[in-house]
């Protein structure tokens, strides 16, 4: 939606959209930079395995891929809060 959007406003006026691209791509970076430091707080501190904190990193890369980390995440910690 809000790509649409932006192809909308950048052709009626151009300089509003560049503006807006800046906005939204600087929240998108800084963002991203968050949940890779939250990965590494995660490998560190929950005792992930290199290769399972490389696959996470690399599925937020893939469309969508944070949310199905996300579940997976939730479902972990769902589980342990039960045995505990």
């Amino acid at each position: 939606m809000v790509f649409i959007n932006m192809l909308i406003v950048k052709r009626v006026n151009p300089a509003l959209g560049e503006q807006l691209l800046f906005s939204l791509g600087m929240a998108h970076g800084v963002l991203f930079i968050l949940y890779v430091l939250m990965a590494l707080q995660c490998k560190l501190r929950y005792d992930w395995s290199w290769q399972r904190l490389l696959w996470y990193l690399f599925l937020s890369i893939v469309p969508f891929g944070t949310f199905w980390v996300d579940a997976k995440v939730r479902q972990e910690k769902k589980a342990l809060n039960t045995v505990v």
